[in-house]
């Protein structure tokens, strides 16, 4: 005989109603074929399960103990199936997302609100670090996905751009520049403060990578811990910086803060989604990434039709 979870199901239907007629007329056997089966059983284990009482059945000592043992195999199973089944159908899992801080900030937020609406029992978790905390999270495995910036990785890392990342140089609404008609040439805006974050952020490394390629290097270079606090900073008019537009969307349109007519500007990079090399995602975070992989596309299509 071939021992099987059915075997179990047959013995518990049993052993519950004393019955062989009550489990045949649970199960949708005949009572000779559950017969049939716990005899089986009987026999593969070397035990006598039941013992007849009257125009019934009990259990024998043993059997009382492999009831017990038997009817917790089934819970712990039908448990677990349940869980698989509600993981493949996306009615539960977890996501751990990891983000830049611009990105986590200005970005992702907005960009989970479908999803959540989709899948509603998926629990999500982002947390917002710097660039080398970010990357550090997927190697180690404690983010399942990133959102952060193209520059360069480590080669473990898959990167796949999703959004365009327009850089731009911003100023205070006052500046003397605002009402410039013609481009301004980043040459004379070098003795201007530049406000830039700390060592470390993705934003930084754009912005220097920006200023590299146009051969400009500023007179005084302020270090600001986010970018709240470089537009405040601008706002006030203690220097220009160069942002991302999507950073930008309230003091645009409060006047707080002005994005200059800059030759070469804006400069378009990528946000992009991360993770590790070689894992096996699990299904929960699988569709995230697909998720914003395609929801950009589609907005994109739209955008251009």
């Amino acid at each position: 005989m071939e021992f099987n979870l059915h075997h179990l199901r047959v013995f518990v239907s049993v052993a519950r109603y004393e019955s062989y007629s009550k489990a045949a007329a649970e199960l949708y056997l005949s009572q000779p074929a559950i017969s049939s089966q716990i005899g089986s059983l009987e026999k593969f284990l070397g035990l006598k399960l039941f013992t007849p009482y009257g125009r019934g059945i009990l259990l024998t000592p043993e059997g009382q103990v492999f009831y017990e043992q038997a009817r917790r195999l089934l819970e712990k199973f039908d448990g677990t199936y349940q869980v698989v089944k509600e993981l493949k159908n996306l009615e539960r899992g977890t996501v751990h997302l990891a983000a830049t801080t611009t990105a986590g900030i200005y970005i992702v937020p907005t960009l989970l609100g479908e999803y959540h609406r989709r899948y509603p029992r998926i629990e999500l978790f982002l947390e917002i670090n710097n660039r080398l905390v970010v990357e550090q999270q997927l190697l180690s495995c404690e983010a399942d996905l990133a959102v952060m910036g193209f520059v360069e990785h480590p080669e473990n890392l898959v990167i796949q751009p999703f959004l365009s990342n327009e850089l731009v140089v911003v100023a205070s609404y006052h500046h003397r520049l605002v009402d410039a008609k013609v481009p301004i040439q980043l040459t004379e805006l070098v003795k201007e403060p530049l406000l830039i974050r700390e060592a470390g952020s993705g934003t930084r490394l754009d912005v220097e990578r920006a200023l590299n390629e146009a051969k400009v290097r500023f007179e005084a270079i302020v270090e600001f811990g986010s970018i709240e606090a470089i537009k405040r900073g601008v706002a006030v008019n203690l220097g220009i910086a160069v942002l991302p537009r999507q950073a930008l969307d309230i003091e645009i349109a409060s006047e707080n803060l002005k994005v200059l007519n800059v030759a070469g500007f804006p400069m378009r990079r990528q946000w992009c989604i991360a993770y590790r090399a070689g894992r096996q995602l699990s299904l929960a975070a699988t569709t995230l990434k697909d998720y914003l992989l395609n929801i950009i596309k589609i907005e994109n299509s739209l955008g251009n039709a």
